[in-house]
C-alpha cells in the first residue's frame, strides 16, 4: 500500500498544492487543539469516550475531517481518490 502511495504521480501532483498541505495540517492539529483546550498542563491521551448508545465519540480529527469535506467539495474528492489509491 505505501509503495503504491509514495510511487503515485497524482498524490504528488495533488501535494503540490499548499492549500492542500494547509487542510491536511488543520485536520490533524485539530487534535492538538482539544487537548490543548481541555489540559494545557498534560499530555493528551487518546482514550474515546462512549457516547450514545455505545458509539464511540468522533475525534476532533474526525469531526475536522468532515467539516472539510462539507465545505471543499474538491477536498472530498480528493478524499475519495485517496481512499481509492490505498
Amino acid at each position: 500500500m505505501m509503495d503504491r502511495m509514495d510511487n503515485s504521480t497524482w498524490l504528488r501532483n495533488e501535494l503540490a498544492d499548499g492549500g492542500l498541505r494547509q487542510m491536511i495540517y488543520n485536520i490533524d492539529f485539530a487534535d492538538d487543539v482539544a487537548a490543548m483546550a481541555k489540559n494545557p498542563h498534560s499530555r493528551y491521551h487518546k482514550k474515546r469516550k462512549m457516547g450514545r448508545m455505545n458509539k464511540p465519540e468522533k475525534s476532533p480529527r474526525e469531526i475536522a475531517l468532515e467539516n472539510a469535506k462539507i465545505t471543499n467539495p474538491k477536498f472530498a474528492n480528493f478524499i475519495d481518490r485517496l481512499m481509492l489509491l490505498t
